[in-house]
């Protein structure tokens, strides 16, 4: 993270907005260097999750909460 950015989020509270989330991995990283700055991450949140096929797939809901 540049200096600069980190100068701006000591602090502050931040909401984390992802595009696609596979594994987790770059959210988790994201997370620790903003937290390692002194901000607090609130909330995080995926646009898209993509499906990982190594792993057994859960029943997915819609946003209504049915059963898609």
């Amino acid at each position: 993270m540049r200096s600069g950015a980190a100068r701006g989020l000591a602090g502050r509270s931040v909401v984390l907005v992802d595009d696609i989330v596979t594994t987790g991995a770059t959210m988790r990283s994201a997370v620790e260097a903003i937290e390692a700055v002194g901000a607090r991450v609130v909330l995080a949140v995926c646009l898209c999750v993509s499906p990982r096929k190594d792993l057994p797939q859960k029943t997915e809901w819609n946003l209504t909460g049915e059963r898609g």
